[in-house]
């Protein structure tokens, strides 16, 4: 079996950012280390494209430009307290990799997930609170559920994993 450069940066991506959204739903935080190593990532993948023969060059400055797009919007979305900085790091970092091709899809199908994903938790948390005692739900869903707090990690990362790896395979 023979592995494609691309395959290894896709598989690299793909387990960063369900890492993080596996940390995001257990604790509510996306550890600092998972968006840095995204964009060192990145920057792996745009030198290993460089140093490939017959490989079209990727447009750097306009992905970077994109991530500072979004960086700059997750930032006043932060300063109004309706995500966490984790969130807007990871968010920032995807972008990176998204680029301008990408980066549209990408934060479409993260509210579009984020929405429905809003939904599930309000429905549950409704649902939880109106049949069960307090007790009975500390000890049945994790605390951020019947509080009505979104793990926006999950929404990121499905709408990075169904827009980004496309286009690097």
């Amino acid at each position: 079996m023979t592995f494609d450069l691309n395959t290894i940066f896709v598989a690299a991506f793909t387990m960063l950012v369900v890492y993080a959204a596996v940390t995001d739903v257990k604790g509510l935080r996306i550890a600092n280390w998972t968006s840095i190593a995204l964009v060192a990532l990145f920057a792996a993948y745009v030198v290993a494209g460089h140093l490939r023969l017959g490989t079209k060059p990727l447009p750097v400055l306009q992905h970077l430009s994109v991530a500072l797009a979004v960086l700059a919007v997750g930032f006043a979305v932060f300063a109004f307290g309706y995500m966490g900085a984790g969130d807007i790091k990871l968010m920032t970092a995807v972008a990176l990799w998204a680029g301008p091709g990408e980066v549209i899809s990408f934060a479409f199908l993260t509210a579009l997930t984020g929405a429905g994903l809003a939904l599930l938790i309000l429905s549950s948390a409704i649902c939880l609170n109106s049949e069960a005692t307090p007790a009975r739900i500390s000890r049945l869903v994790p605390a951020w559920m019947s509080q009505g707090v979104i793990p926006y990690g999950v929404a990121i990362c499905a709408g990075a994993l169904m827009s980004v790896p496309s286009q690097l395979l």
